[in-house]
C-alpha cells in the first residue's frame, strides 16, 4: 500500500499528530524532509497508508473534537433525530430513519416544538427591577397538548413496529418549546446527533414557504448531516437506492463527504454520478492521474469500491436548469453534497445549492457538513 503524506510539520508538531493518528488506529510515518541531509531539519512530512486518507483527513480537519473527547459527554452520537410536526409526510422520514438506526444499531428519537404565541409583560416594581407576567396556564396547555399529541405519535409509531412495518429500534420523544429550527439547532449544539432525519414538503409546495422553511434553515445552522426526505419521495435504503447524484468542488472535503456516505450507507451498493459544481479549486495531488476530476475519480474507485463511479461534466454555474435536467432524465435516488456554513448575510443573499435542490425537485437529499 502506498505512504502518502498529509502534512509536513516541525518535529514537535509531527510527532504529536503521529500520536494523535494512532490512537485513531491509523498507522503513521515520519520522515524528515531533507534526505540528502538529514541531521538538518527543514521539517517532518506525517505519511500514513492510502486507504486512511478519507479517516486521517477527518482527524485533521476537526483536532480539536479529537483531542478534548471529554467535552462531548452530552453527545447523542448513537441517536439519530427526527423532528416531527405530525403530518403524514413525516411517515416517509420515519421509514428511512429506523431503516438507518437498524443498519448502525442505533435509537432513534422523536423531536416536537411548541410555541406560546403570546407575548409577555414586563412590570416594572422599582427603577431596577422588572418582573416578567406571562400566561403561564396558557402555555402549560400548549405543552400539555404538545404531549398529548407525541404520545399519540408513539402509538401509531408502536403500531408500526408491531405489525412488522417498521425494524425493531428502541426511540424515545422529546417535547421543547421555541421556533421549530432554532430548537433544532440549540438541541443540537448541546447534544450532537448522528445525523437529522427530517421530512419535507414537496417542490410545489416549498417555493411558497422557501424563506421561512425550517428544514433550509437546519441544512445551514446546524453541524450534522441531515438527510431530507419530500413527502412525495420514496427512499428504500435496502432495495430500491441505486443511482445516486455527488455534488462536488473538486477540492478535499470531498473525501470527508464521500467518506461520510459510504459509512452511512453501509451496505449498499449504488451507481455514483459525481458533478462537478465548479472547477476553481484544485483536487490535492494523486501521482498517475491526469486532472482533478480524474485524480477524484481514481481515489473513489480505488477506497470505495462497493460504489460505483463516474463523472459527468455539467455546468452548474450557468444556471440551476441542467442539474433538474439530469435529475429529470435519470433515476434518480439521492443527491449528496458537501455543505459549508454561511453566514447570515451569505445565505440571505447568495443561497446555497442545497437550497436550490431543497426549492425544485422532490428528491431525497443527504447534506454532509464539511
Amino acid at each position: 500500500m502506498r505512504l502518502i503524506t498529509v502534512a509536513i510539520h516541525t518535529y514537535d508538531r509531527a510527532v504529536a499528530l503521529k500520536n494523535l493518528l494512532e490512537k485513531e488506529g491509523i498507522e503513521t510515518v515520519l520522515q524528515n524532509v531533507n534526505l540528502e541531509e538529514p541531521t538538518v531539519s527543514s521539517g517532518v512530512r506525517v505519511r500514513i497508508h492510502e486507504r486512511d486518507l478519507a479517516l486521517a483527513l477527518r482527524v485533521i480537519e476537526n483536532m480539536d473534537i479529537f483531542v478534548a473527547r471529554d467535552v462531548a459527554d452530552n453527545s447523542d452520537e448513537n441517536v439519530i433525530l427526527v423532528p416531527v410536526d405530525f403530518n403524514d409526510r413525516t411517515m416517509n422520514a420515519v421509514k428511512v430513519a429506523f431503516e438507518l438506526a437498524h443498519e448502525h444499531s442505533l435509537d432513534i428519537k422523536f423531536m416536537h416544538t411548541f410555541i406560546d404565541p403570546r407575548p409577555s409583560v414586563n412590570v416594572q416594581l422599582t427603577p431596577s427591577l422588572t418582573y416578567e407576567v406571562g400566561d403561564n396556564k396558557f402555555r402549560r396547555q400548549l405543552e400539555a397538548t404538545a404531549k398529548t399529541r407525541m404520545a399519540h405519535f408513539a402509538d401509531r409509531v408502536r403500531d408500526m413496529l408491531k405489525a412488522g412495518l417498521l425494524p425493531l429500534v428502541k426511540f424515545s420523544t422529546l417535547v421543547i418549546e421555541g421556533v421549530p429550527e432554532d430548537a433544532i439547532v440549540d438541541y443540537t449544539k448541546d447534544y450532537p446527533p448522528y445525523m437529522i432525519v427530517m421530512g419535507t414538503r414537496c417542490a410545489a409546495q416549498k417555493e411558497a414557504d422557501m424563506i421561512g422553511s425550517v428544514a433550509a434553515e437546519v441544512l445551514d445552522k446546524c453541524r450534522c448531516s441531515v438527510l431530507t426526505i419530500p413527502e412525495t419521495a420514496t427512499l428504500d435504503i435496502d432495495n430500491n437506492l441505486r443511482n445516486i447524484v455527488f455534488l462536488t468542488n473538486l477540492d478535499q472535503e470531498d473525501i470527508l463527504a464521500l467518506d461520510t456516505m459510504s459509512r452511512i450507507f453501509v451496505d449498499t451498493h449504488a451507481n455514483v454520478r459525481i458533478v462537478p459544481i465548479q472547477g476553481r479549486k484544485r483536487f490535492f495531488e494523486i501521482r498517475g492521474a491526469r486532472d482533478s476530476s480524474e485524480r477524484l475519480l481514481q481515489y473513489c474507485r480505488t477506497n470505495f469500491s462497493r460504489f460505483n463511479f463516474e463523472i459527468r461534466n455539467i455546468d452548474l454555474e450557468d444556471g440551476f436548469e441542467r442539474l433538474e435536467q439530469l435529475t429529470e432524465d435519470g433515476d434518480i435516488d439521492l443527491i449528496v453534497l458537501p455543505h459549508k456554513q454561511k453566514n447570515i448575510f451569505a445565505r440571505f443573499f447568495n443561497p446555497g445549492m442545497a437550497h436550490k435542490i431543497l426549492q425544485s425537485t422532490d428528491i431525497p437529499m443527504l447534506v454532509i457538513r464539511v
